[in-house]
């Protein structure tokens, strides 16, 4: 059973705890909870998602209406220090005109923006994800997007 108090004014809290305990709390036993949140299978093999919807009409070139992603699965939210690693870097390679990321997806003319919402590091999961989203993407060079992301991590690796 899950109960809810409040108190408003000069109620002392002392008082009030006592008496909430008193009269209501102490015929009740305290819950054991597990509060495990396990990880994510792993996938065996990469996957593809494909969705159509309407084209948008404020899109400076109707024939770039593609959106596409490459996700990447990282790191257990809890290696504080890995997460910290992996943040830096996730911004190095994406955020500001001179990111590897950002000259071989945007400047070079493949994409024209990024794509909003599906662009970097997410750490509002058990298991961190990476994220390179680009949108304004000709649906003749889709299946190259991968490949040339890949690439520029190559790279920069190197």
């Amino acid at each position: 059973m899950l109960f809810s108090f409040y108190t408003y004014g000069d109620v002392g809290l002392e008082w009030c705890l006592e008496f909430l305990e008193n009269e209501y709390l102490q015929h009740y036993d305290a819950l054991e909870l597990n509060n495990h949140i396990p990880l994510e299978p792993a996938w065996d093999a990469p996957r593809t998602v494909e969705l159509t919807c309407e084209p948008d009409p404020m899109s400076p070139d109707p024939d770039r209406q593609c959106i596409v992603s490459l996700s990447y699965r990282l790191e257990d939210i809890r290696n504080i220090y890995e997460n910290f690693v992996l943040r830096l870097l996730s911004k190095l390679l994406l955020e500001g005109d001179n990111s590897p990321l950002y000259h071989g997806l945007i400047e070079s003319g493949f994409g024209l923006d990024w794509a909003g919402g599906v662009c970097g590091m997410d750490q509002g999961a058990r298991t961190t994800s990476l994220h390179v989203g680009v949108q304004g993407v000709r649906s003749a060079e889709l299946t190259q997007f991968s490949q040339l992301t890949r690439d520029i991590l190559t790279r920069v690796v190197r």
